[in-house]
C-alpha cells in the first residue's frame, strides 16, 4: 500500500472552464474573478469550481430580486458570505502582520539587557 499522502483528493484544474449556467454580467464577473484568484493561487479544483458556480448563482438571484425592485433576502447574504468563506482566499492572501519579536525580551519596556558596568567591576 502506498502512503496516504500519496492520494490528492482534488487535482487542480488546469484550465478555468466556463460557467455551465445562463446568469446575469455581475454573476458572470464574479465567477471569473474568483475563479481567476483560485486558478492563479493553485487552488481551482472541482470543490472550489462548485463553491464558485453557487457564488454566482446567489449572486444572479440577489440581481434578479433587484430587477424585479423586491428586497434581496438576508439569508442570501449570508449564504454568499459563507460560500466565499468556504473558497479560504482570506487565509492564502493573508501576510503576517507585525515586526519581529525583539531579541531582549525587556526592549520593549526601555530595560537594558547588560549589566551595569559598576556591578562587573
Amino acid at each position: 500500500m502506498g502512503k496516504t499522502a500519496d492520494i490528492i483528493a482534488f487535482p487542480a484544474l488546469s484550465v478555468i472552464p466556463p460557467l455551465r449556467f445562463d446568469v446575469s454580467a455581475g454573476a458572470q464577473q464574479d465567477y471569473d474573478d474568483f475563479t481567476r484568484a483560485l486558478h492563479a493561487a493553485g487552488r481551482l479544483n472541482k470543490r472550489t469550481l462548485a463553491l464558485c458556480e453557487q457564488i454566482a448563482l446567489v449572486r444572479d438571484k440577489q440581481e434578479a430580486s433587484l430587477k424585479k425592485k423586491k428586497p434581496i433576502a438576508s439569508r442570501d447574504f449570508i449564504t454568499m458570505e459563507l460560500l466565499i468563506k468556504r473558497l479560504g482566499l482570506d487565509e492564502a492572501d493573508q501576510t503576517p502582520v507585525g515586526a519581529a519579536k525583539p531579541s531582549n525580551r525587556f526592549s520593549h519596556a526601555g530595560f537594558a539587557a547588560r549589566r551595569r558596568a559598576s556591578a562587573a567591576d
